[in-house]
This record gives structure tokens, C-alpha cells and sequence, in this order.
């Protein structure tokens, strides 16, 4: 045999045909695949299915695959090139995390040396949020490592204390009651336009949160959602908005304004209560009822402008407004509560 024969008869041998590559971790931690074909026909990569992979050189991914599932080569250290089929549909978060060794993808007939550039393109196309994650110490930018693609399961992220930076998928349609809790160390979040729902406590004690903004498709921020995020200081809310649940925004003591859109058809209980920096709030005419504390003890409210449109407002609405200087009732109120106005020393409604 020759030895050109020989050379040609060791790549095929290295060659593995993984028929399998559709089941969830079919070949996760295999130490003897370097260079492994995808058969045609295959539409999809399972979650995990190459992981671990240390000495995966090479993949053939056919054009028949639609479908990348979740981390389906992280941490395949060897991994230095890969090119993506250009029908591809959708990517798992961190498909391609901690690829030390990854120099380039190439995607619809480029090549991609800049991975931030490729997964911005994935994420404007809709087909990817993020997939590289720790893909090399010297590159790391958290902004890019944290796809909270678990983000609608119960707790999925509480007390997570490491992570600065969330980003919420939009294939996620409602953010799962805690899924955020008491992260500490969370300074920002995007909420990827998608998400209808935020769900009860879903930020509950995120005391380093500093701003949100809703993006057009949120309808209804859940009850306590953002209880006690000391450190908000800024919420940017969408336009369809309908709903802010009891408490939503309890404790926010750094927020200092809520442009509350036009169109939202209740406020809940307590929902501002003890945002003691907020110094003024315009009630959209939407609303027919100011709640139960809905604004007490807003310590730096200076201005409320309540219009026609509400016919009552309820107990201890602003109770302990004490920098209020001024409000108007208009003839449409019908019901003020016991204590709306309690220790309001500088207003007296008229």
C-alpha cells in the first residue's frame, strides 16, 4: 500500500458518521471523535449532543439542519472552525460556549473572525440571543454570557449572586414568578421584545437593579415584581401596558420617575409605595381608581395631576406624601378613603 493510499485511508478511518446527532447528549464527552459528518437529512443538532467533546476538530453540519439546541458543542475546546447551514432557523443559548480555540464561522457565505459581530447578527435575525459564552478569558464582555433562556421556570436564577447582566429572550413569553430573586449582583436586564409577562416577584430583591425598560409587548407587570430594588432608579414602560399588579414597584426608594402610559386600566395596591424619590406622577385618564396606598409614603412627591377619568381614589392612596404641594380633585371623584391624604402637611385637596 502507498503511502498516499495510506494517509487517505487514516482520514476516512478518523472520519465518525454521527447518525445520532439528534438525541440530546448522544455523544457528550466522547474522547475519540475528532472529525465528525452529520448525515443529510438530519434537521436538527440535540442539546448537549457534542458537548464536552475535547478533541472534536471538525464538524459537517448538511444543510438540512434547522434546528442548533443548547449548548449542542460547548466546551469542545478543539473546535477551531464551523460553518452554519444558511437555512438555519434557530440557535441554542451558548451552542458554541467555551471554544477556546474557535478562530472563525462561517454563515451565508461569510466568514466570522469577530464573534460578537456573528452573534449580533444572529440576534437582529432572530435566530439566536446568544451563543458564545467564556468562548476566551481576553474577549469576555458579560453582556454577551447571560441568555436567561430559563428564564419562565419557577426560581430558575434566585439568589444568583455572580451575574451583572440578563438577557431574556424573546422566545420566553412570561417571566416565571422569582425567576430573578434576590440576584444581588444584577445591575441590568433586557427584556427582549416577546415577553407579555412578568411574573409575580420575578425581581423581588434586586437591590443593584438600576433601570428597565419594557419593550412593546409587555402587558402586565406581576404583583411584587420588583419589590425592594433599592437601587431602580429608572423604568421606561411599553405603550400596550394594561396592568401594574399590587406592589410591583414596593420599595424602589431610588426611583424617580414612572411615565405610566396612556391606555393601562389598573394600578394595583401599594404598587409605588415607599418610592420615596419619585417626584412626580401623571395618572393616565384609563384609569377610574387610584388604590389602596398605590403612592404612600412617596417622601418627594411634589406633583400628582389626577384627571376626570377617575371616580374614586382609595385608602391611604398618598398617605405620608408629605413634599406634596398641591393636588387637584377633579368633580368626577365620588370616594376618597380614610386616610388619602394623612400626613400630607403640605397639600390640602381642594
Amino acid at each position: 500500500m502507498s503511502e498516499e493510499t495510506s494517509s487517505s485511508q487514516q482520514i476516512q478511518d478518523e472520519t465518525f458518521i454521527a447518525d445520532k446527532a439528534h438525541i440530546s447528549r448522544a455523544y457528550k464527552g466522547d474522547p475519540d471523535i475528532r472529525n465528525a459528518v452529520i448525515p443529510d437529512g438530519e434537521t436538527e443538532i440535540g442539546r448537549e449532543a457534542f458537548a464536552d467533546c475535547a478533541h472534536l476538530e471538525s464538524i459537517v453540519i448538511p444543510e438540512s439542519v434547522k434546528i442548533i439546541r443548547e449548548r449542542a458543542f460547548a466546551d469542545s475546546w478543539s473546535l477551531k472552525r464551523i460553518a452554519i447551514p444558511d437555512g438555519i432557523a434557530r440557535i441554542g443559548a451558548m451552542a458554541l460556549a467555551d471554544l477556546s480555540h474557535l478562530e472563525a464561522v462561517t454563515f451565508r457565505g461569510t466568514v466570522y473572525k469577530d464573534r460578537h459581530l456573528f452573534n449580533m447578527t444572529l440576534r437582529e435575525s432572530g435566530i439566536s440571543e446568544n451563543i458564545f459564552v467564556w468562548c476566551d478569558e481576553e474577549d469576555y464582555d458579560p453582556k454577551y454570557i447571560t441568555t436567561a433562556d430559563l428564564a419562565d421556570r419557577y426560581e430558575a436564577y434566585k439568589g444568583c449572586r455572580e451575574h451583572k447582566y440578563f438577557s431574556i429572550p424573546r422566545y420566553i413569553a412570561a417571566v416565571a414568578e422569582r425567576a430573578f430573586a434576590g440576584c444581588t449582583g444584577l445591575t441590568d436586564i433586557e427584556i427582549c421584545d416577546g415577553v407579555s409577562v412578568i411574573g409575580k416577584e420575578a425581581f423581588a430583591d434586586c437591590s443593584a437593579l438600576k433601570s428597565v425598560k419594557f419593550p412593546d409587548s409587555v402587558s402586565a407587570v406581576g404583583e411584587s415584581a420588583f419589590l425592594d430594588c433599592k437601587g431602580l432608579s429608572s423604568v421606561t414602560f411599553p405603550k400596550g401596558l394594561s396592568e401594574i399588579k399590587a406592589s410591583a414597584f414596593n420599595g424602589c426608594s431610588s426611583l424617580r420617575s414612572a411615565e405610566i402610559p396612556s391606555g393601562i386600566s389598573k394600578i394595583g395596591d401599594c404598587a409605588f409605595e415607599g418610592c420615596s424619590s419619585l417626584k412626580s406622577i401623571i395618572i393616565p385618564d384609563s384609569l377610574t381608581a387610584v388604590s389602596y396606598k398605590t403612592f404612600a409614603g412617596c417622601t418627594d412627591l411634589i406633583k400628582i395631576t389626577v384627571p376626570r377619568s377617575v371616580t374614586e381614589i382609595g385608602e391611604k392612596a398618598f398617605y405620608g406624601c408629605e413634599s406634596l404641594k398641591g393636588i387637584t380633585i377633579p368633580d368626577s371623584v365620588v370616594s376618597v378613603g380614610s386616610g388619602a391624604f394623612w400626613q400630607c402637611r403640605a397639600a390640602l385637596p381642594r
